[in-house]
């Protein structure tokens, strides 16, 4: 499956309905945790691709995968996400009256 077939199978609107389920769904997070280590993801040759699904992502209720989806996107470097990457963090963690106080 190419990244363009994985973009088409997004779902659109807010709905979680659409989403790997079973097996594919428990695959995720470790998925998104070893694309996170990727260094210069923006220099893949579908990098813009694998952004947007990480945005997509990073919207997921579960922690398990907004977290690592958080982590892929940081990899970019994007400026105006870099210094809010640990309060970011901290509020899609479990703890997150602790990381706004």
């Amino acid at each position: 499956v190419g990244l363009g077939a994985a973009i088409a199978s997004l779902p659109g609107g807010d709905g979680w309905e659409d989403s790997p389920t079973g097996s594919d769904q428990r695959r995720l997070p470790t998925l998104l945790a070893m694309l996170a280590k990727i260094k210069g993801p923006s220099q893949l040759p579908h990098g813009a691709v694998l952004r947007r699904i990480y945005s997509f992502y990073l919207c997921h209720p579960s922690h398990a995968v907004s977290s690592p989806a958080l982590a892929c996107l940081t990899a970019y470097g994007a400026p105006h996400l870099v210094p809010h990457a640990e309060t970011l963090a901290g509020i899609l963690s479990k703890s997150l009256r602790d990381s706004l106080a």
